[in-house]
């Protein structure tokens, strides 16, 4: 019979992302909808919005610092959690470049490495196992959603006529990027999550199976000894 230690080290991929997942700090996640609307309202009246070039631009130079951190720490370090983030980088940066092939496939590649990440959960758990970096993470994803959504008119609630959409779309990857590139300047290492896992929490109550096996074996040494 295994036991609750045992048990608690070895949690399910589930029990993972939905651990995972109570770490983040939620409330920030609506600041890009608050940047995307008061951008579109700026651009609208041409506050910034003719400098698009200019922003494209930045977007790609960020990646490349933040892929060069990343690749940087690794170096030092050799923290596979850093390699993870530089294939990240290396991802959105394909979609930058607007390639042929990078269309779905760039969404399917970022896909592909939060489940090797929570797959491979040992090699990262350091790392992802901190509020800080996961609160990071999907703000960078939250950022790219907002801005997908802005180039497919996914948010009608928003100010601002569709012509205008798209240039606050790169402001917004732009702030994706910074989250990415405060990764390999300001993330740190934290306790591994696993010993807060409560008791029962990857599937098994804690008065589940495994509390009945061990009930049902008292019970059988108590009769033993009262023979």
């Amino acid at each position: 019979m295994a036991t609750s230690n045992e048990t608690l080290q070895t949690p399910s991929f589930t029990t993972l992302v939905t651990f995972s997942a109570k770490r983040i700090w939620y409330p920030i996640l609506v600041f890009p909808f608050v940047l995307a609307c008061v951008l579109s309202y700026l651009i609208e009246i041409e506050t910034f919005g003719s400098l698009r070039s200019f922003w494209e631009s930045s977007a790609i130079r960020i990646l490349y610092l933040a892929g060069a951190g990343c690749l940087v720490r690794f170096a030092i370090a050799h923290e596979k959690f850093f390699l993870w983030a530089a294939f990240l980088t290396g991802s959105f940066l394909c979609r930058e470049y607007h390639w042929e092939w990078t269309g779905d496939a760039v969404y399917l590649m970022v896909f592909l490495l939060f489940l090797i990440a929570w797959s491979k959960y040992a090699w990262f758990e350091e790392y992802l196992g901190s509020k800080f970096v996961l609160t990071l993470l999907a703000l960078a994803l939250t950022c790219y959603l907002v801005a997908v959504g802005l180039d497919q008119h996914w948010w009608p609630f928003m100010p601002g006529d569709k012509h205008v959409w798209h240039r606050a779309e790169e402001i917004l990857e732009i702030t994706g990027h910074l989250c990415i590139l405060i990764l390999p300047i300001f993330a740190r290492k934290t306790e591994s999550p696993l010993s807060q896992l409560p008791v029962g929490f990857n599937g098994e109550d804690a008065s589940g199976s495994n509390g009945e096996d061990a009930s049902a074996s008292n019970d059988e040494e108590a009769s033993a000894s009262s023979e």
